[in-house]
């Protein structure tokens, strides 16, 4: 008689442990103090456990892509920021492709580091962090290609405003808000900033702004 007692408990004990177990969000969480701490492999473990339970969630991707850029494995930080910008909502992508571009930036891919902020600029056109960085990879191209942009700036000018009135009257407001930022558009944002430009490369000491903190899960 007891042994069937126990025999017939066990399951009951099994379901309570699998039942009360950490949800993902949980397990991702989970990832934030050791990274805060400078553990970032310990982090990277949780984040990546998040992943094989959540598959189609941007955040563990975003949050591993931050452990590996602090482990200074930019190449893989960039294949899974990418991976997070695929599943992002529009808050994680504006970071995704921020963090895309810090490392580009360390891998010396200034080019793609320069379309990554444009992109973040797309989207928050006030992003002082990205301005600042944009302005940073764009010195990092070799000289003839800065002359090369600088004597065409004017002349871009010039088609980008005319191009933007035309749209105005033509495109609805959603078609306009996707329209890339082009490099003339770009220097211009960067000497729109003025003054707090100059103050923020100051503050940091023209250093390049780090990667946001890791993102939780909202449900």
């Amino acid at each position: 008689m007891v042994e069937r007692t126990v025999i017939a408990v066990l399951p009951v004990l099994v379901f309570c442990l699998v039942a009360c177990g950490p949800t993902t969000a949980q397990v991702n969480n989970s990832g934030h103090d050791p990274y805060l701490t400078g553990d970032h492999a310990a982090a990277l473990q949780s984040y990546q456990e998040a992943q094989r339970r959540a598959p189609d969630s941007g955040e563990p991707y975003y949050n591993s892509g931050n452990a590996l850029y602090r482990l200074e494995k930019y190449q893989d930080s960039l294949h899974d920021y990418d991976e997070s910008l695929i599943r992002a909502s529009d808050e994680l992508r504006s970071r995704g492709f921020f963090n895309r571009g810090n490392a580009s930036f360390q891998q010396q891919q200034y080019d793609q580091a320069v379309e990554a902020y444009k992109e973040v600029l797309r989207m928050n056109p006030g992003h002082l962090d990205a301005k600042h960085n944009l302005e940073l990879a764009l010195k990092q191209r070799p000289p003839e290609e800065q002359e090369g942009n600088q004597g065409e700036q004017q002349n871009q000018e010039e088609q980008d405003e005319q191009q933007e009135d035309e749209q105005e009257e033509q495109q609805p407001e959603e078609q306009e808000q996707d329209a890339p930022i082009t490099e003339a558009q770009a220097r211009q944002i960067l000497e729109s900033v003025g003054d707090s430009a100059q103050t923020l490369q100051e503050r940091r000491q023209q250093q390049l702004v780090s990667p946001k903190p890791p993102s939780e899960f909202d449900w």
